[in-house]
């Protein structure tokens, strides 16, 4: 009898829940740098940073 009720406990759960995304985003950039001799136009530093 304890069988029987476990059987028809799972059949009834068997339906397939409805996974939705993960809508938790995280934040991402970029930044650059750049340095230059404003008398010579000559780039003296020049960065890229991507997180």
């Amino acid at each position: 009898m304890i069988n029987k009720e476990m059987n028809n406990n799972k059949s009834e759960n068997s339906e397939p829940k409805e996974v939705k995304p993960n809508e938790d985003s995280g934040i991402y950039f970029s930044s650059s740098l750049k340095i230059t001799d404003p008398d010579t136009d000559e780039v003296l530093v020049q960065m890229r940073g991507d997180s």
